[in-house]
């Protein structure tokens, strides 16, 4: 029971029961068996009313608190205690055996790794030729649009010109057409 509580919860009232008495009824509980996933505030404050007559205005949400520290705590020192515990030959047969699956799981892991580096390097030779067919048609694509921008240009002057042309026809017509009018408004008394 290295970490109990103070008595007193930071800006609250007092505790009506010690913290090493929660520690303790938890320590009993586990000593008669009791499973750690069993052991909970409604029943160590039952334990606390009954056994050892405090009142039964305990409050369940800090003492759930300690008792799951109680129990945490507890649980690590059981666990410790068993361990230390064993025999010399146990432990070394565990290492030994550990090993064993250590290296049998990290031959596992490594050869999944080389799988899906493999895997990886496929895919990234896959990108890099469609990266390079892309570049490709790209280039493609920019020649061709070369040659239109320069088709297009052509088409352009040559727009321009026959309207130029039209333009001067149209102009010509126009003289043409006055000479002819003038020439017959004289020729009308004439006739």
């Amino acid at each position: 029971m290295t970490n109990i509580a103070s008595e007193k919860k930071q800006g609250g009232r007092p505790l009506s029961y010690p913290p090493e008495l929660v520690y303790g009824v938890v320590e009993q509980l586990l000593d008669a068996g009791t499973p750690c996933s069993q052991i909970d505030a409604p029943l160590v404050k039952d334990e606390l009313c009954k056994v050892h007559g405090i009142k039964g205005s305990i409050r369940l949400d800090s003492l759930q608190r300690l008792v799951e520290d109680a129990v945490s705590e507890l649980k690590e020192e059981q666990d410790r205690a068993l361990l230390e515990a064993l025999p010399d030959t146990v432990t070394a047969s565990i290492d030994h055996f550990m090993k064993g699956a250590r290296d049998a799981f990290a031959i596992m892991v490594a050869e999944q790794n080389a799988k899906c580096q493999a895997d990886a390097d496929a895919m990234c030779e896959g990108l890099r030729s469609d990266k390079r067919s892309a570049r490709r048609h790209i280039a493609e694509l920019e020649t061709e649009n070369a040659r239109l921008q320069a088709d297009m240009e052509e088409i352009i002057q040559q727009r321009d010109r026959s309207l130029a042309d039209a333009a001067s026809l149209r102009e010509q017509l126009s003289v043409g057409k006055e000479e002819v009018d003038w020439t017959c408004r004289g020729l009308k008394p004439l006739l």
